[in-house]
């Protein structure tokens, strides 16, 4: 694949749009469209600046095993003859902030590996305590802050050595950054409750709130002719120039928390009066699957100038062992008001890309009608609808593309002239941001 997580940061085909019903919220996706706070993919402002020929990605050598390579940014073709083996189960990864090391949770190493990406060499392996490692932000030249299967760590890859580590109770559902502490979104193990949102330094030290009105984590059930299980995913997204992060859960107002005092306001969207004659289509709409695992995820993206997008997926009971599963609806939210609209009822999929909010519906478990690839300006106003009534999943993201998983295979799709381009090459997984997210 071309290519997440924020931030966002799949590896292979995992969509960024969000966890399905299910999956243990411990899953990482590797791929970036979109990531939170200052891991964003290139926006207007900064395309200008001349971009590299070249962009890392780790591709797959056969047999389970990986390498870092640089591929040419517009074929995705190997360049060069050198790169680093990565071994067969790669974690998360971080660039350095000069952009000249990369550092990449390797199973093989138990931690990180940390390779000069000039040279193409891998310099150190760094030990942490598990080596299972889910997040991982590069935060200043001397400080590597991270999250894997024990808990938080922190490395120091000059002298290539744990610093520090300290137990973390709960699962990291959603990461992002700003430029100099990790956040973090946290739900409860093996329970639901109330979510958290913890911020991380790069000495380790930490600070959070709870946000006591929105409801997060995984539990199962035993009973017979019971749905197997109840999954709460709230979304984050951070606003890392205005010192504020955003989490949007199913059922729930929006929280919005200011970063420095960690304080936290509800808001209660308010839409338009044509939209709410619509409430009961939204409360019973159609159902497009059905599964095991009640309760709801949620994507949430920052696109600035004050507008805030998030969609996702609701799952009710419906019967013995069956669960009715349907797309939250694309909603554009404006943070100045609190007013909200919904841009496509049916998508449960969404991403940021070159200036333009995207939206699909993609079910992996069941084949059915789709709403394409919709293209949204930031006010909200539509750009472009491509592949007619498809149902495309959302693979991967680099400048101005994206590449969407579509009948007949992979496409390239560039976002601000709406042009499709077949992929014909095996696509690897790129390194885009400065890290990556979920």
């Amino acid at each position: 694949m071309l290519g997440e997580r924020p931030g966002e940061p799949d590896t292979g085909g995992r969509r960024i749009s969000g966890m399905r019903f299910g999956l243990l919220t411990a899953l990482i996706a590797l791929l970036a469209l979109g990531v939170a706070g200052t891991t964003e993919t290139t926006t207007s402002r900064t395309a200008a600046v001349k971009r590299p020929t070249t962009v890392l990605a780790i591709r797959g050598m056969g047999r389970g095993a990986t390498e870092l390579r640089r591929v040419d940014r517009r074929t995705f073709a190997p360049v060069g003859k050198r790169g680093v083996p990565l071994g067969a189960i790669n974690g998360a990864w971080a660039l350095s902030p000069d952009g000249r090391q990369l550092a990449v949770g390797v199973e093989d190493a138990l931690g990180l590996r940390i390779v000069d990406v000039n040279r193409m060499r891998a310099l150190a392996d760094v030990k942490t305590r598990n080596g299972q490692i889910s997040v991982a932000a590069w935060l200043t030249p001397r400080r590597i802050v991270g999250v894997e299967e024990t808990g938080l760590f922190v490395v120091d890859p000059s002298e290539r050595r744990l610093l520090h580590s300290q137990p973390l109770e709960e699962h990291p559902i959603g990461v992002g950054r700003t430029s100099d502490e990790l956040v973090l979104l946290l739900s409860p193990r093996d329970r639901i409750g109330a979510a958290r949102l913890a911020l991380v330094d790069a000495e380790g030290r930490s600070r959070s709130v709870v946000l006591d009105r929105i409801v997060a984590g995984w539990r199962y059930q035993v009973e017979a002719d019971a749905p197997m299980g109840e999954s709460w995913q709230p979304g984050l997204a951070v606003d890392s120039a205005a010192g504020r992060a955003f989490v949007v859960g199913g059922g729930s107002p929006v929280a919005e928390i200011d970063l420095a005092s960690l304080t936290v306001r509800y808001h209660d969207l308010a839409r338009p009066a044509s939209l709410l004659g619509r409430l009961r289509n939204w409360l019973e709409p159609q159902a497009h699957a059905k599964g095991p695992v009640a309760g709801s995820w949620r994507t949430v993206r920052w696109l600035g100038g004050g507008s805030l997008a998030f969609t996702g997926e609701d799952g009710r009971v419906v019967g013995p062992g069956q669960v009715e599963t349907k797309a939250a609806a694309l909603t554009l939210v404006d943070t100045r008001s609190w007013s909200a609209r919904t841009l496509e009822q049916r998508a449960n999929g969404i991403a940021f890309v070159g200036g333009t909010l995207l939206a699909t519906l993609h079910d992996p478990f069941e084949r059915g009608a789709g709403v394409g690839l919709l293209g949204f300006n930031r006010d909200g106003s539509k750009r472009f609808h491509l592949f007619g009534a498809q149902q495309v999943g959302l693979m991967s993201s680099i400048d101005d593309r994206v590449v969407v998983d579509a009948i007949g295979g992979p496409r390239v799709v560039n976002v601000r002239s709406g042009r499709v381009a077949r992929v014909t090459r095996v696509l690897p997984q790129l390194l885009t941001g400065t890290m990556q997210r979920y």
